[in-house]
């Protein structure tokens, strides 16, 4: 195992695998509560990866699956492993704003809108429905709630990337939680957990621009940090707008990110712009790349192959389908 799963254990605050009881004898393993939403390979593979590090090391790890994207309904071998898993499915809440996010064009617009995060800001408004929906349709489910609650969890890993899994964990009374993102962190995420974003020479998460900035170069840079937190500080906002009197506690947002205990990062410190931070943070950058296989091919893979002497592979991710792009930008 390498240095960085070594550091995930140590560091999630849990001092010890086992319960110990009064007379010092050990019980059951401690319990961590996983807030996955289904949404992205991505995000499936960095957090299943933590789950399963947890659960190969002995905790009792339960992963939440909220289902954002009926497509990937089937999720990953990695979150497969998990013993315990609990998939909520949508209402037709959320089924119906799924619809609207396709019927704006979805995903479909990635390869046409503009570069940044000014592209992003048109789809705002319909991925914060489809949060607020699914948040709304968890909460609303009292014998998922009672069920979760009565479960004492010990400590409860979120990404940043929504803020319901934060609240979820507040209203179960859930001390220990943590931050996981698998970006390299969001704007809004960094400064909830402390970090300050320098501008002048820190590219924004969505930037056009790299870290070599003239006055020009800063200006937008600037503009588009404050865009980037902006435009994900309404989701977060519109998202835990759906649970108001479900959510008793009624916390924000940044109370909520604020009190985790830590936040992991998907980030290489020796490959990522140097920035002022606490030790709040932790790199964790190329946790999900796991070691290189030889396996046999279908096929038909192996027929398209052979085509040609030399292969190349891209993928764009989720959110940018290449079923989608044009024949001019191929």
């Amino acid at each position: 195992m390498s240095t960085y799963l070594y550091l995930l254990l140590l560091l999630l605050v849990i001092p010890s695998l086992m319960l110990v009881d009064a007379n010092g004898g050990t019980t059951k393993p401690k319990k961590v509560l996983v807030f996955l939403p289904i949404s992205g390979h991505s995000h499936l593979k960095f957090m299943g990866t933590i789950s399963n590090i947890l659960q190969d090391e002995g905790y009792n790890v339960t992963v939440l699956l909220p289902i954002l994207d009926e497509g990937l309904r089937d999720t990953t071998p990695l979150v497969r492993k998990i013993k315990h898993r609990i998939l909520v499915e949508q209402n037709d809440e959320l089924i119906e704003a799924n619809v609207q996010f396709k019927a704006g064009g979805g995903r479909e617009n990635t390869w046409v809108m503009n570069s940044g995060i000014v592209g992003f800001l048109k789809l705002g408004t319909k991925a914060a429905n489809i949060c607020k929906a699914s948040c709304r349709n968890i909460f609303g489910n009292e014998t998922l709630i009672n069920y979760l609650r009565d479960q004492h969890f010990d400590v409860a890993v979120s990404e940043p990337l929504y803020s319901c899994g934060f609240a979820l964990f507040d209203h179960l009374g859930i001390d220990t939680t943590i931050s996981a993102d698998s970006h390299l962190g969001l704007e809004v995420s960094k400064i909830a957990h402390g970090a300050s974003i320098t501008t002048s020479y820190l590219p924004a998460v969505f930037s056009s621009g790299s870290e070599r900035m003239g006055l020009v170069g800063r200006v937008k840079n600037f503009v588009e940090s404050y865009f980037n937190y902006h435009f994900n500080s309404k989701i977060y906002d519109y998202e835990l707008s759906g649970i108001e009197g479900l959510y008793k506690n009624g916390k924000g947002w940044r109370e909520l990110l604020r009190k985790n205990a830590y936040m992991f990062v998907n980030s290489n410190p020796q490959m990522d712009i140097p920035s002022p931070r606490t030790s709040k943070f932790v790199d964790i950058g190329g946790i999900s790349s796991g070691a290189f296989k030889q396996e046999k091919l279908s096929a038909e893979y192996d027929r398209i192959l052979s085509l040609r002497k030399n292969n190349v592979l891209i993928s764009f991710g989720t959110n940018a389908k290449s079923m989608y792009m044009s024949d001019d930008m191929k």
